[in-house]
């Protein structure tokens, strides 16, 4: 893990971006890890408890998703997580190189039909579009996919 230097006696501290990347590798142990991870970014930055918990569940569903589908359960595979905080938003990226997928299609149609339809699985981008402002999906060559999540503070 990796973390930009902060000088947090620094005139407009709170009003700096900051970013904090860090990489894990794809095994479900890490997923607490991750989840504390943000809910200590959270805590720091003095989000509202809703708003902290969106973003936990929204980036563990994120995680999941790509160890499951993109690695297809393989362990050890690299997941890069990009956090970016600023005033009046708060951005994730989730960067892999396995498997990708039709994203549009997906989140094509009606979402509560789709929750309704699926009882106990596929459920976790719909919760991301829900309670995230932006969920955007793109894979690039020689970059691996890439999700942007961002939910405005």
């Amino acid at each position: 893990m990796s973390l930009k230097k902060i000088n947090p006696k620094k005139k407009n501290y709170k009003k700096m971006k900051k970013t904090i990347d860090i990489k894990i590798y794809s095994d479900f142990i890490y997923l607490a890890y991750v989840r504390r991870f943000v809910e200590s970014i959270g805590q720091e930055e003095v989000w509202d408890s809703d708003v902290t918990e969106q973003v936990v569940i929204s980036v563990d569903e994120a995680v999941t998703n790509v160890m499951e589908h993109a690695y297809e359960c393989k362990q050890g595979c690299p997941i890069k997580i990009s956090f970016v905080i600023e005033v009046d938003k708060f951005s994730v990226f989730i960067i892999d190189q396995g498997k990708s997928f039709d994203f549009r299609q997906l989140l094509m149609g009606d979402i509560e039909k789709k929750l309704e339809e699926r009882l106990r699985r596929g459920r976790g981008t719909i919760i991301m579009k829900r309670f995230m402002d932006t969920l955007e999906y793109r894979s690039e060559e020689g970059k691996g996919n890439i999700l942007k999540m961002v939910k405005h503070l």
